[in-house]
């Protein structure tokens, strides 16, 4: 599989706090750390890592993070012929964590030093195209549609801006959280507004509209149907580049010929993987392998199956579950988990099947 990204890269330093601070105020960091970054290289990373081969279009500058750049996509086996080595500074990022959640401030820098010239001198033919809101948004847009033309496209709108939906004609997916659709609607990251209203009305116009909604899981779109893909149960580290590791297997997936239901599974798997994983280490060096993804996976639909002959259940369409019982698979598996891992006991694989509508219920005659 062949993938083309139009790439943001920001050198990132990431500081843990115990909160934010008050206008005026100063506040200690208890870690400080500085490791690569920004959306695009991270989704390219993650793509790479599962198995495609990766062409990059980006803008770096030529001072000693761009150099950083380059010596993380060549280690990673990425084409770098449309990267550009800008006179403006590289792109750079300042993570706060609070907990397990992040805020995020960004300066664009060689991000925004690319234009459609350069972009269209090196975009090529690709099975997948995939490309952020982090170099400019028209840019993204732009270079989206022109690549549907032989690709699939994937936009991952974030930072958001606001964009009518008849902007992103002919692009086959979107995949913005619950607070970027806001923002792409001209509304308030905290308005009221029912996101998945939001999601139709973008959907008229592309193929897919993918939601991600953290520790819920996904929400989607997509030809007449809608879906809610539950969160695998994890024990989240660090949600930091949660939806990138999303992104990547959702494109990854989708181009590999899965049914766009069960590609979201396979992200929704790739995204717990990174966030359970990170305890201080470098984002990039915790993006799951095609085997790993599978494997958790395989082994979540396993647990399911077994939990549903061990507790006398059976599996009925996810639309009918309530509250109550969402809950109670959750603590099950959780559970589930505590005793793999006190045990040692690796995920196992199993049959395929697919989870995005079924859930456990108890059986009428069960005692």
């Amino acid at each position: 599989m062949k993938a083309e990204v139009l790439a943001s890269y920001n050198a990132t330093f990431v500081m843990k706090v115990e909160r934010m601070a008050e206008m005026g105020e100063t506040i200690q960091a208890t870690d400080v750390r500085f490791e690569h970054g920004g959306k695009g290289s991270n989704q390219a990373v993650g793509i790479s890592r599962l198995g495609a081969e990766v062409r990059l279009i980006a803008g770096i500058g030529r001072d000693p993070f761009g150099e950083s750049a380059l010596s993380l996509w060549a280690s990673s086996g990425m084409d770098v012929s449309g990267v550009k080595r800008s006179r403006v500074a590289t792109g750079m990022a300042f993570v706060f964590l609070v907990g397990t959640q992040n805020f995020i401030y960004l300066s664009p820098g060689a991000n925004s030093d690319i234009d459609q010239d350069w972009v269209a001198t090196h975009l090529g033919e690709a099975d997948v195209f995939m490309t952020v809101f982090e170099v400019p948004y028209d840019l993204a847009v732009w270079a989206a549609r022109r690549a549907a033309r032989a690709s699939l496209t994937f936009v991952n709108p974030a930072p958001a801006h606001a964009i009518m939906p008849d902007e992103l004609d002919g692009i086959y997916a979107i995949t913005p959280n619950e607070a970027e659709i806001k923002v792409m609607a001209g509304l308030s990251p905290v308005s009221n507004v029912d996101f998945r209203e939001l999601a139709r009305s973008y959907a008229k116009h592309v193929n897919v509209v993918a939601v991600t909604l953290g520790e819920k899981g996904s929400y989607l779109v997509y030809g007449g149907s809608e879906r809610h893909i539950p969160a695998l149960p994890s024990r989240a580290k660090e949600t930091t580049g949660a939806g990138d590791s999303w992104s990547a297997a959702f494109a990854y997936f989708i181009a590999r010929g899965e049914g766009v239901f069960e590609a979201a599974e396979m992200a929704n798997a790739a995204a717990s993987l990174l966030v359970e994983r990170r305890r201080g280490e470098a984002l990039v060096d915790n993006l799951p392998t095609l085997e790993e993804v599978e494997r958790r996976h395989s082994g979540f639909m396993r647990t399911v199956k077994s939990l549903s002959r061990e507790h006398s259940c059976c599996l009925v369409p996810f639309r009918r579950y309530s509250a109550t019982q969402g809950k109670r698979l959750q603590e099950q598996l959780k559970s589930w988990e505590r005793s793999t891992r006190a045990t040692g006991s690796p995920f196992t694989t199993g049959g395929k099947m697919t989870s995005s509508d079924l859930f456990l219920f108890p059986r009428p005659n069960a005692s």
